[in-house]
């Protein structure tokens, strides 16, 4: 999560990247710390990118109405989720900071997957995932109906730099 979160946040301009109470306490650790204030050194590295990790709870901590100050679409997240409707799809921007389709030409492989969390899908109803307006079809399911992980296999050639869309809807 550290490598996507600094990877977008070089990608947007920032001049250094500052992580407070990080403890670094084995070579894992520092080995993230000299890659993250860098776009080479976090390319062709593994990564986790997050619709929105932490959504907009913690706004109003620190400064009252702190949440007034967000400008960019309700997040989406575990604090937040969407509920799908028959007939209505649900729109989601994915920020990647990596160029993942030069990552063959530079002699390394990608596996990509897209995982969607699901709670309360019962019966004979099943969900469409696309990205990037392609149909994502090939996926492992963990869990139950009640609170199910959809595991996506994504091509390479489907994920772009910078802002991706995913849409669910549920299938008719």
């Amino acid at each position: 999560v550290y490598r996507a979160r600094a990877m977008n946040a070089l990608r947007a301009g920032v001049d250094s990247i500052f992580l407070c109470n990080y403890v670094w306490n084995d070579a894992e650790h520092v080995q993230l710390l000299n890659q993250i204030g860098d776009i080479k050194t976090l390319e062709h590295t593994n990564k986790i990118y997050y619709a929105d990790p932490r959504g907009r709870q913690l706004g109003s901590r620190w400064l009252e109405k702190g949440e007034r100050f967000f400008t960019y679409q309700r997040p989406f997240s575990p604090e937040n989720p969407s509920i799908l409707k028959q007939n209505r799809s649900q729109k989601v921007s994915l920020l990647i900071g990596d160029d993942v389709s030069s990552a063959k030409a530079h002699g390394f492989s990608v596996k990509l997957t897209l995982a969607v969390q699901i709670k309360g899908l019962t019966g004979n109803c099943d969900i469409l995932v696309k990205l990037n307006d392609t149909l994502l079809t090939d996926y492992v399911s963990e869990g139950n109906e009640s609170d199910q992980w959809l595991h996506y296999k994504v091509s390479p050639e489907v994920v772009q730099l910078g802002k991706n869309g995913v849409e669910f809807s549920l299938a008719k």
